[in-house]
């Protein structure tokens, strides 16, 4: 659960989902709000918002994530290497 004080007339369904969120892979953490499938009243402040638990990533996940993100970076390295210049292998 989630205790929300709303300000400036902001019209959030009370029946929205509250969730943590990162900016990216490595970014700072954030509250996500979902109002997509929600259809309630407006949110009123000191009601408390109904929340979602983050999904666990397992080690695997986790280790596919860094092999993807390292992937990614040896290609943009690639890109911006001059033709010609000698490889680092």
């Amino acid at each position: 659960m989630m205790k929300l004080r709303v300000d400036h007339g902001l019209q959030i369904p009370n029946d929205s989902i509250a969730s943590p969120a990162t900016d990216g892979a490595l970014g700072p953490t954030f509250v996500e709000i979902d109002a997509s499938k929600a259809a309630g009243p407006p949110f009123r402040n000191n009601e408390i918002l109904q929340s979602l638990e983050p999904d666990a990533i397992t080690n695997e996940q986790a280790a596919r994530a860094m092999e993807k993100i390292g992937t990614a970076l040896i290609e943009e390295s690639q890109k911006s290497r001059p033709k010609g210049a000698a490889s680092s292998k």
